[in-house]
């Protein structure tokens, strides 16, 4: 019982230490996915406000901060929290954009044009597996082998742009 029990942790050691091999590309990779989702829930947080100051009967366009000093109604509170959203939405999606090309020109530098594809797919797009195979007339196993030998790929190419 006590042998099992040191293969099944022998074996977990193993796994853990395969998947964590590539975490520093999967992280850079991943950061498009992290800055579409921080877009979204900005978008998700005005969308409420406006929700709740129609439910008010309030007019944002009414209420336009012009420079004045307000006196602290909830409603110019609110709008000025609105418009402070709206510049915490521009800022988010300046910083998807940026994360967007910073991941395609790493990924560009794959010599294998459906590595690229895959990659592609998978970490800027955001499409899964299945996804992936279907658009691109594979299996989803052929499309997770491509996956596996780009990543040591990118994360060499990552390595040698952090050396720079």
């Amino acid at each position: 019982m006590q042998n099992e029990e040191a293969v099944m942790n022998a074996i977990d050691a193993a796994f853990s230490r395969k998947k964590d091999q590539f975490k520093p590309v999967k992280d850079f990779l991943y950061q498009v996915k992290d800055a579409r989702r921080k877009v979204s829930l900005i978008e998700g947080r005005i969308e409420y406000r406006m929700d709740s100051m129609g439910a008010h009967g309030v007019s944002y366009e009414e209420y336009i901060p012009s420079g004045h000093d307000f006196s602290g109604s909830s409603v110019e509170n609110a709008v000025i929290a609105l418009a402070q959203l709206e510049e915490d939405l521009k800022l988010a999606e300046q910083d998807y954009a940026d994360a967007k090309v910073k991941v395609s020109d790493l990924i560009a530098k794959l010599k294998d044009v459906n590595q690229q594809a895959v990659v592609t797919r998978r970490y800027i797009t955001g499409q899964d597996w299945e996804k992936i195979a279907l658009d691109m007339d594979m299996s989803v196993r052929n499309v997770q082998k491509i996956h596996g030998r780009a990543l040591p790929l990118l994360q060499e190419y990552l390595e040698g742009q952090e050396a720079a």
